[in-house]
């Protein structure tokens, strides 16, 4: 599938695409003609962590199922681009309700071979809270026809809004289920750091970096392609 890659599609267990070594975290990416391209290394001063990086996949994680997560989790206002606010938002709710909760930022991987995204989310034992990954519950076709393999990326952008439509009226614990166990295709890594904090890394970055290659198809108004459409739809 353009974009994603197979939703089932456990991509950094191989060592062709991801491995760790020396307090680094490397994933290879290979062009559409399966020949190696770059490595994305974690940390850099390109790709910045916070610490010792983390990570967190559909392998090493486990299923939420306290309820006092659940209702933290359900009681944020998810908005999408928004990821160190909904993040913030998400780490207050639990800790309001004494839960232990680390926040974490870094690099999350949408499938393989596809460029990483500067991210925010939360920790809670080895699960991940993150109120962006609804990949799963599109995967399944209930509400969208489920993705197709080979599908054009335009189209899996507008698919992507009609989703969203949806089930932004869903609660999060459903929209995101299983909450706490990243979609198959999805890689984290990152190390702990709080949102404010990992705002301001990212915005260090990008003044370093104006044309970092993970910003390479964002538009003047700080907008990518897939976010334009939500913009235009009134969905952002």
């Amino acid at each position: 599938m353009n974009g994603f890659g197979s939703i089932l599609e456990s991509w950094y267990l191989s060592d062709k695409f991801f491995r760790t070594s020396d307090g680094k975290a490397v994933v290879k990416m290979y062009d559409g003609g399966g020949r190696f391209a770059n490595s994305v290394i974690m940390p850099t001063s390109l790709y910045p962590l916070n610490g010792v990086p983390r990570v967190f996949h559909h392998h090493n994680t486990s299923i939420v199922d306290d309820m006092s997560v659940l209702s933290a989790f359900d009681a944020v206002s998810y908005k999408i681009g928004r990821c160190y606010d909904n993040n913030e938002r998400v780490v207050e709710e639990l800790r309001l309700r004494n839960v232990s909760v680390f926040p974490y930022a870094g690099w999350a991987f949408i499938g393989k071979n596809q460029l990483p995204v500067h991210h925010s989310w939360a920790v809670v034992g080895n699960s991940v809270i993150d109120l962006a990954d609804d990949y799963t519950l599109l995967a399944s076709g209930r509400h969208v026809p489920a993705p197709a393999e080979n599908e054009s990326i335009d189209k899996m952008r507008l698919k992507l809004a009609s989703f969203f439509e949806i089930t932004s009226k869903f609660k999060n614990s459903v929209r995101c289920s299983p909450v706490g166990v990243p979609t198959p295709f999805m890689l984290y890594v990152g190390a702990p750091c709080e949102p404010s904090d990992a705002r301001k890394t990212y915005q260090a970055l990008m003044r370093e970096y104006p044309r970092h290659e993970a910003q390479r198809n964002v538009d003047p108004s700080g907008f990518n392609a897939t976010q334009r459409i939500f913009y235009d739809k009134g969905l952002m």
